[in-house]
């Protein structure tokens, strides 16, 4: 019979666990040390390293639907059933969205 004995792995001690082992003046005091403005003489350029990680967040901010015009804008309708079946058809059919296909109908509309 082969019998295997769990083995744990020796508990972390987390840095927050630590800050939260302080009194409360040694925790009052690094937090003031933290919570104040940084004097422009105070930071340094970005490494290559931490340029790339800033590069990447903000590629981030910019996935999503592209903007197209200016911004979509979202708009609740009422439409008779059988003229929304209609228009869900017609849509399939020449590969367009709903949103699409009201989109164009109201540019025809206006244009007209």
């Amino acid at each position: 019979m082969n019998i295997r004995k769990k083995v744990t792995a020796p508990a972390r001690h987390s840095s927050v666990d630590e800050f939260l082992s302080l009194s409360e003046a040694e925790r009052e005091r690094i937090w003031e040390s933290y919570n104040r403005k940084i004097h422009f003489s105070e930071t340094r350029p970005l490494t290559k390293a931490e340029a790339k990680l800033e590069a990447k967040a903000h590629k981030k901010a910019t996935r999503g639907r592209p903007r197209i015009g200016q911004g979509a804008q979202r708009v609740q309708l009422t439409v008779e059933g059988g003229l929304l079946k209609m228009a869900d058809a017609y849509a399939a059919k020449h590969g367009l969205t709903r949103a699409q296909l009201v989109a164009r109908g109201l540019r025809l509309a206006i244009a007209s």
